[in-house]
């Protein structure tokens, strides 16, 4: 993809588009219904070796230059590990955890940026694509942290995702910029337009409970199996879309305690309402992150069984329970899994600090551990500092 600093004219894709109602029989026959409810009645205790053979651990180089503050993100792409450090910087790490790279710095002179609101890379080029909401620019560099280009933006998003030699941006109130009340805005090289459908205030189709149109608020975007993952966490329906055949439900999500359209009170959201985090797909499994209802819990579906379930972990209620979720680590009796994200060769990757897993490990929260440890997380409780960069941890 070229950038320029010219106007560029958008595609903009609604994403709550008429396909369901419009979509023919068999279309309606490939979408899977994910009850909530049910999972919510239904746990289940999993151990690790029932999703994966083998962990790798991924000690991240930890000097003055590259202490990470606090992670916002992180994603793996073929040989590098990118983290969004604070929202200030991008740590590139190759695959042993050296330092590869540093992308960009702050500051308002070209090639620089004030806050990293979101990054994607073209896994093909390994350009990388930084959002700074405060400038409002979309700027790229390579995997080396050399600067290329950037683009001015005429709104302000939250979620940049790129797909395809395309840049697709998530804004989260359409109705209240100046965005024509579209959510989803395609950019391209080519400057072409096409106007799918208006999302201002309207009913949608009541039948699968969608109620009313006044926000769209917190997004989930996941490439996976070349297509591109899409769920605004108010709506029931997750899509996925390919240049090729467009916007396609893929998922309905049944939940009788979903958040009101018209509710924006955080704390009875968080105490009353269904309240999902973002979801990961990999090739056995949906895995829904974080909580719901008054408890938080991790949904999980099985693609071979069929079947949805919350995920179990222990009784045990103490200060790192919040650590102790998703799935007992029966494979080097480490830090328990639950998954962060997936890698682009379709792996699941999640993240921890030695000294969380040291204390998790004192009397009396150790009764969690299922099989003896390794030498290789021995290895790690040995050698660590307090300061230390946190540890990725790779399902094979």
């Amino acid at each position: 993809m070229i950038l320029t600093s010219h106007k560029l004219n958008y595609l903009f894709v609604f994403l709550f588009s008429l396909l369901l109602v419009n979509c023919s029989p068999k279309d309606h026959d490939a979408l899977i219904i994910l009850d909530f409810d049910k999972a919510k009645s239904n746990s289940r205790k999993i151990s690790l070796s029932e999703i994966g053979n083998k962990i790798r651990y991924i000690q991240l180089e930890s000097t003055d230059s590259t202490i990470i503050t606090e992670v916002f993100q992180i994603k793996i792409i073929n040989n590098y590990i990118l983290v969004n450090d604070n929202r200030k910087r991008i740590l590139v790490f190759d695959l042993s955890g050296n330092l590869y790279s540093i992308i960009g710095a702050r500051g308002r002179g070209p090639g620089e940026f004030i806050r990293v609101k979101d990054f994607d890379v073209d896994q093909s080029t390994y350009k990388i694509y930084i959002y700074d909401n405060e400038m409002n620019s979309i700027l790229s560099y390579s995997i080396d942290g050399c600067f290329i280009s950037s683009m001015d933006c005429e709104q302000r998003f939250t979620k940049l995702a790129y797909y395809k030699d395309l840049l697709i941006c998530y804004y989260e109130w359409p109705y209240n910029i100046n965005n024509h009340n579209y959510s989803i805005n395609i950019i391209n090289s080519f400057g072409e337009e096409k106007l799918l459908l208006n999302r201002a205030w309207q009913p949608l189709n009541k039948g699968i409970g969608l109620g009313y149109v006044p926000m769209s608020s917190r997004i989930s975007l996941q490439k996976f199996n070349q297509s591109l993952l899409i769920w605004e966490m108010r709506f029931d329906t997750i899509y996925s879309y390919s240049t090729s055949s467009g916007l396609t439900p893929k998922y309905v999500i049944r939940c009788n305690n979903k958040i009101p359209f018209d509710e924006f009170s955080g704390n009875k959201i968080l105490k009353e309402y269904c309240f999902p985090g973002f979801f990961i797909e990999s090739n056995d499994c949906v895995f829904f992150v974080e909580g719901f209802y008054e408890k938080s819990f991790d949904v999980y579906y099985s693609k071979k069984e069929k079947t949805i379930f919350n995920l179990f972990f222990s009784d045990t209620n103490h200060y790192y329970n919040s650590r102790l979720r998703g799935f007992n680590n029966n494979i080097d009796g480490g830090m328990p899994f639950a998954p962060n994200g997936i890698t682009s060769s379709g792996k699941l990757f999640s993240y921890f600090y030695v000294h969380d897993l040291a204390r998790i490990l004192l009397k009396p929260y150790q009764e969690y551990s299922v099989v003896e440890l390794s030498s290789e997380v021995k290895s790690l409780l040995e050698n660590y500092n307090i300061e230390d960069n946190p540890v990725i941890m790779i399902l094979d």
